[in-house]
């Protein structure tokens, strides 16, 4: 065991007249053995500049040395506690060879092991991690990963779950940090349908200095069914109370885009209710629909109803908007 000291002494000894004649015992020498290898040292590229390493722990080591060939030399890189290390900052389709010493402290003195079987690993860019999917507007999905050093990205898009993929992008994109502190890319596809549902794959490339482009492997398949509009806040069936006394039970509403630019929308929303009361006003209802987005700006759409004090069921009210801003997602019903 590395952390145990061991003493040793040691006598001669010759046979004669088939009888052991020994000598006096040597001085007793004491020493700690060193650390066994590190085993199953290996490698993989974590992007096109980064290798990183890892192995099996080795019992009462301190710590581990790493090593890198270069130029037919093993030159000492770094030292760690864990059983892992990268080795960033490397050239790009570029092979790299490494081992591994494990190490011990004992009574001031360090003890190392013998090298761990050499790893050979190649640069190369890897799959694009944690891809999410998020509708943030109408008829739009915004996808985002996390960045690596590549020249770029190509993303893949099919129509349903049978459907053929087909490039929709490739080339750079636009890199920022989250509140995780993870710098990540981002791409949002304007080309949506509502009602369909769409399966996205990534994958990053980078070119060489000889003029050779390398793509990583495609990402696994991410999915998300567009809605006509992303609204929130409410959960249907749900019970408005309208202004001077209506009140209208809502069991759903829809968003058809029928024009769209990068910051507006044009269409049709549909509310379908239960139950709706007019108020009595002898004026009919001027039905309103206010859209409200995250900073508070208000964009009302309005519709007239005529029928004072009626009591009208299982209907549909049609109301035409344009020109509504994207960033807008919150509605809120009233009645005057």
């Amino acid at each position: 065991k590395a952390n145990t000291k061991y003493y040793y002494k040691v006598r001669a000894y010759r046979t004669v007249n088939k009888k052991k004649v020994y000598s006096a015992y040597s001085d007793v020498v004491s020493e700690y053995p060193n650390p066994a290898k590190p085993g199953s040292l290996s490698g993989k590229s974590y992007n096109g500049e980064t290798v990183r390493l890892s192995w099996a722990a080795v019992s009462y080591a301190n710590g581990y040395k790493v090593y890198r060939k270069e130029n037919d030399q093993w030159t000492e890189i770094g030292t760690t506690e864990a059983c892992t290390y990268d080795d960033a900052n490397l050239q790009f389709n570029t092979k790299y060879t490494y081992t591994v010493k494990a190490y011990r402290i004992n009574e001031e003195k360090e003890y190392v092991s013998t090298s761990a079987t050499p790893v050979t690993v190649k640069t190369a860019l890897c799959v694009p991690k944690n891809v999410e999917l998020e509708q943030t507007e109408s008829c739009s999905v915004t996808l985002t990963f996390d960045r690596q050093p590549a020249d770029g990205y190509q993303i893949r898009r099919k129509k349903g779950s049978s459907g053929t993929y087909s490039t929709i992008y490739k080339g750079e994109l636009p890199v920022g940090v989250n509140a995780a502190g993870v710098v990540e890319v981002t791409y949002t596809d304007m080309t949506v349908k509502a009602g369909s549902t769409y399966y996205y794959s990534i994958r990053a490339y980078r070119t060489a200095s000889d003029g050779t482009t390398y793509y990583s492997s495609w990402s696994g398949a991410k999915s998300m069914k567009v809605t006509a509009f992303a609204h929130k806040g409410y959960t249907y069936p749900h019970t408005y109370a309208l202004e001077e006394g209506g009140t209208m039970k809502v069991t759903n509403v829809t968003f058809t885009v029928s024009e769209k630019t990068d910051d507006t929308v044009s269409g049709t929303m549909k509310v379908y209710y239960e139950k709706l009361v007019l108020p009595d006003t002898g004026n009919g209802l001027n039905f309103s629909v206010n859209f409200t987005d995250e900073e508070g700006n208000v964009q009302s759409v309005s519709l007239g109803l005529q029928g004072s004090g009626k009591v009208l069921r299982n209907g549909v009210i049609s109301i035409p908007f344009e020109s509504l801003a994207r960033a807008q997602y919150y509605y809120s019903f009233d009645g005057e």
